[in-house]
């Protein structure tokens, strides 16, 4: 099925004779469409770049186009009996499809203006072409069924560059999608069913469906920026899994002598994302931005940060990185070159590069960098009260012994046990460390907490995930929905530390996340490192930045 251009439903009609059916959502009439030749085998339909539908036909050997209006063409491909399946529009905006009859081994390419078949083979092999998709590199990627199976990518001048071995059983993979993460997924449909990724590096990784022996087949992605898939066996079903956030790294802009500004794009694919910018004078790297809050949106969101403070006449690198309870996503890499200093003719790099500073605007959902408490703010007593603003969004307080959550106002004066929600909202904590009323501040968003800190603890201050996740089947699996308890945090090297229910995170001037989950208690790292203190296991985890930590249930 395809959503065509005139805003109704198209999909293949196999069985009979063999036709097109467009499917009105406003008036719910289906109109068929036949094709000319009888037990034709339509097997696939894609929207193309020219407003109109085509399909495959898989018995009658042809690539099939068909108009908004219902006039059908039919082209009859070179290759006799070649079994032509899946089709969808190329990166050269070409109709590409794979022929899959034993023996032939090739993609098809249909200009939609000239209608020219072009076919191009593919190395020799047992493995038959199934399905293809335009991949985020500019390539046709294709996948392919036999023993063992692959994910194979081709250049639009037909060069296989890769084909990826997968490994397993006959159906393993099948149709494929591109997924806004910048991967490629697939359906494995024979049991144990599962949901397969494949980088642009070719690194293939499995997800089981949690039901065995669903078969997957189809799968697409949906408008809130992850990917649902059918179940053709089993019980039935529509499944969804969730991916790591989209990210696009921009060039960057106004870079003068010692400063530039990075630019990107980030889609959070309807959960919480962070996202942060990498930069120096390599790609290793090895500095970064402040974490910053993507939102929850299912919409691409510009991003930007300042870098300030840099050595003149020298180039450097610079990549988004964006993460969300489900991955973690690395953009591409992009350089700028500092212009010589006046009248220096240059200069030596820095010892360390300099800390960036954060944008804030509406535009790209940054967050400003918390500005200095006036001499007259709320005071915080350690042990007693802490301070806390609203430094983007909605975040409400309730404070102990009330009945109902209230905004937070500035630099709001709220005792220990009080619960926070920054959920749809970005708070700034300022707590103290000591009885002189010595402060440190951290930023949370995502989430909802409760704060706690004992005057004997040196200023320790502890944020307590509230809630237990929803949807846990009694295998202890569920997928991440909105209302499972989490939390971002980022500080400079405080006193501050996440509890859930199997661990305790104490963090180490870091930004990280916290999620509870059926299976346990996740904690992820972005930067610096956490030590996670494992309460079921009674152990202590260094977790450092890119990695994570699943702290189990009991059994």
């Amino acid at each position: 099925v395809t959503l065509g251009p005139d805003g109704n439903l198209w999909f293949a009609q196999r069985k009979g004779t063999g036709a097109v059916v467009r499917f009105d959502p406003a008036t719910q009439i289906a109109t068929t469409f036949p094709t000319t030749t009888t037990t034709s085998g339509v097997n696939d339909v894609t929207a193309g770049s020219d407003g109109a539908i085509w399909f495959t036909e898989n018995l009658k050997n042809r690539i099939g186009r068909i108009t908004v209006d219902g006039t059908m063409t039919e082209y009859a491909i070179p290759t006799v009996a070649s079994e032509p399946r899946g089709i969808r529009p190329g990166p050269d905006g070409a109709l590409w499809f794979a022929e899959s009859a034993a023996g032939v081994r090739k993609l098809g390419r249909i200009d939609p203006d000239t209608k020219v078949i072009t076919e191009f083979p593919l190395p020799s092999g047992s493995h038959v072409p199934w399905d293809v998709v335009a991949g985020p590199d500019g390539a046709v990627w294709f996948s392919e069924v036999g023993a063992g199976g692959a994910i194979g990518r081709m250049t639009t001048g037909g060069t296989v560059t890769d084909e990826f071995p997968v490994g397993g059983d006959l159906y393993l993979p099948m149709n494929l999608t591109a997924g806004s993460d910048g991967n490629i997924w697939f359906t494995r449909p024979a049991p144990p069913g599962s949901i397969g990724r494949v980088t642009a590096g070719g690194t293939v990784t499995l997800y089981p469906v949690p039901t065995v022996t669903s078969m997957p087949l189809d799968i697409t992605p949906g408008p809130d920026g992850n990917l649902w898939f059918t179940e053709t066996a089993g019980t039935g079903g529509v499944g969804r899994i969730t991916l790591g956030p989209g990210v696009e790294t921009s060039a960057p802009t106004g870079s003068d002598a010692s400063s530039v500004d990075l630019h990107g794009k980030v889609s959070p694919n309807s959960q919480t994302t962070s996202y942060w910018f990498e930069y120096g004078l390599s790609k290793s790297y090895g500095a970064q931005t402040s974490a910053m809050s993507a939102g929850t949106g299912s919409a691409p969101v510009l991003v930007q940060a300042s870098l300030n403070g840099l050595a003149s006449s020298l180039t450097f690198h610079a990549r988004l990185v964006a993460q969300n309870g489900t991955d973690t996503t690395f953009g591409a890499d992009r350089t700028f070159t500092t212009a010589a200093a006046p009248g220096s003719g240059g200069s030596v790099p820095p010892a360390s590069l300099p800390a960036a500073t954060p944008l804030a605007t509406d535009l790209d959902g940054g967050l400003p960098e918390p500005a200095a408490p006036a001499a007259d703010a709320p005071h915080a007593r350690i042990g007693h009260t802490m301070i806390a603003a609203a430094m983007k969004g909605s975040v409400t307080i309730l404070r102990p012994g009330a009945g109902d959550f209230e905004p937070l106002k500035d630099d709001a004066e709220i005792p220990v046990g009080s619960v926070v929600d920054a959920t749809d909202g970005v708070v700034l904590l300022r707590s103290a460390i000591n009885r002189r009323g010595t402060t440190q501040t951290g930023r949370f968003w995502g989430g909802a907490f409760s704060i706690r800190q004992a005057a004997s603890l040196h200023g320790m201050t502890e944020l307590r995930l509230r809630g237990t996740p929803t949807g846990c089947g009694s295998g202890g699996h569920a997928a991440a929905k909105k209302s499972t308890p989490q939390l971002w945090g980022h500080d400079n090297h405080g006193r501050f530390r996440t509890r859930g229910s199997n661990s305790v995170a104490t963090v180490r001037g870091t930004s990280w996340f916290t999620q509870e989950r059926c299976g346990g208690t996740l904690t992820r790292v972005s930067s610096g490192s956490v030590e996670v203190r494992d309460r079921v296991l009674h152990r202590v985890v260094r977790v450092r930045a890119g990695h994570s930590y699943l702290a189990h249930n009991p059994h």
